[in-house]
């Protein structure tokens, strides 16, 4: 993951607005976002913030698991 480009961007708004907005603004080729572990009954869903983002964005979106 060395040579995959990226940034962190923190802003005090509506985090899946403004992931997607963001994404756009810098013409992004790819969101990536991480699925929610909280509780075992949760293993499979998404997050609220992810699955938003998944529904919403023009552009591809890759939801990882962050335990692996």
């Amino acid at each position: 993951m060395a040579d995959i480009g990226h940034r962190l961007i923190v802003k005090p708004e509506v985090v899946a607005e403004t992931v997607v907005a963001m994404a756009q603004d810098h013409s992004v080729a790819e969101i990536v976002v991480g699925k929610r572990r909280d509780r075992p009954l949760e293993e499979m869903l998404l997050g609220s913030v992810s699955r938003t983002v998944l529904e919403t964005s023009p552009l591809p979106v890759l939801v990882v698991d962050g335990q692996q």
